[in-house]
């Protein structure tokens, strides 16, 4: 069967986690409307089984972002997990300890972009209403569903500023890199979030390289797919030189529960 990359995963959803109470629907609403102005209001929803909610409706083009609150902490156990050490090291306290959240939600529910359009649109939204939000006093954290992801939230506010103001792509909040020691002593490596836009996922199984190396080597061929548009298939190979290609094939990892890019295992650097 012909390899086929995933269809854009949307929508794109996430959290915001604060040390205290939630924020209040009118509060949310005040942070985003200097950067949104009218298209920010507070409308009451109707939830099943928990009645109508203020929830802060963001309408931006075709997509709209939702955000509700809620008084109590997300599951400590994979929150904890989706925090990434190159963000925290090892400094996870503000997400053990945090008391409440606010839920983000971002989609189209109207007519819809071309794909990779519609993927660049809602991140973009996601992390706009994110970052200001991460700016609200009591804020730890940020956890994007899509890259199972949790960053803390003063950094997220910094790197997407920092990425808008270069006009670049924000491409390490919108994918990550995980990297895992195996039993033998080579490292192996995995990306989250490419499949939000369209490609499939990246691996590398038993790298020689070091966790640094592998870390950089797979960050860059994310970040290039993000920002370049690119659309790698089995047989082509990738590399930062001509001279430093690596072969891709095709196959399912167990992590993603479906077909990946496996980029061919780099050789220790002599």
């Amino acid at each position: 069967m012909a390899f086929v990359h995933p269809s854009i995963r949307t929508p794109q959803s996430g959290f915001v986690l604060f040390s205290q109470g939630a924020p209040a629907a009118s509060e949310i609403a005040d942070a985003l409307r200097p950067e949104f102005g009218d298209a920010v209001e507070v409308r009451n929803l109707s939830v099943p089984g928990k009645g109508e909610i203020a929830t802060v409706v963001v309408t931006v083009d075709a997509a709209t972002a939702l955000l509700g609150t809620n008084d109590a902490p997300l599951d400590t156990e994979p929150t904890l997990r989706a925090c990434h050490p190159v963000w925290w090291q090892g400094e996870t306290a503000p997400v053990e300890n945090h008391r409440s959240h606010v839920v983000l939600t971002v989609l189209h529910p109207g007519d819809k972009p071309a794909p990779r359009a519609q993927a660049i649109q809602e991140s973009t939204v996601f992390s706009v209403v994110a970052t200001q939000l991460a700016r609200i006093d009591g804020a730890v954290a940020v956890l994007s569903s899509n890259t199972s992801t949790c960053f803390p939230a003063d950094a997220y506010a910094r790197a997407f500023t920092t990425a808008v103001e270069a006009r670049e792509v924000p491409a390490d909040l919108w994918t990550s890199v995980w990297v895992l020691p195996e039993a033998d002593g080579s490292h192996s490596a995995y990306t989250l979030g490419l499949d939000t836009f369209g490609h499939a996922d990246l691996v590398v199984e038993h790298s020689r390289r070091s966790p640094a190396e592998l870390y950089g080597f797979v960050s860059d061929v994310a970040r290039y797919v993000l920002t370049s548009g690119a659309v790698f298939e089995p047989g082509q190979t990738v590399g930062p030189t001509a001279s430093e290609q690596r072969p891709l094939r095709a196959r399912h990892s167990s992590i993603h529960g479906r077909e990946v890019l496996e980029i061919g295992d780099l050789p220790r650097a002599v």
